[in-house]
């Protein structure tokens, strides 16, 4: 959805939204990617007035790339799971 945002401030706005939800140190809903995923889009959002619509394609593949490896779902099926409710 954020590629296909035509306006140049319409993008930066949704940028700057998910980049302080999801990228930011401490976000309330910070995504585990690499650090150099992280500091290139830490570098455009700090320098460039126009976000490039690939900027977060980095991000969103390591991501995406985490969840193939199904690492949620052993993580449900493990005892962490288990001691973290209560059972």
């Amino acid at each position: 959805a954020y590629r296909s945002i035509e306006s140049d401030a319409d993008r930066r706005e949704k940028g700057r939204e998910i980049y302080r939800n999801f990228v930011e140190d401490h976000s309330p809903a910070q995504v585990n990617i690499s650090f150099a995923a992280r500091q290139d889009i830490d570098r455009v959002m700090a320098e460039d007035d126009v976000y490039p619509r690939r900027i977060f394609d980095a991000a969103a593949t390591e991501v995406f790339g985490m969840l193939r490896q199904d690492k949620f779902s052993r993580f449900l099926e493990s005892m962490f799971y288990d001691v973290m409710v209560g059972e």
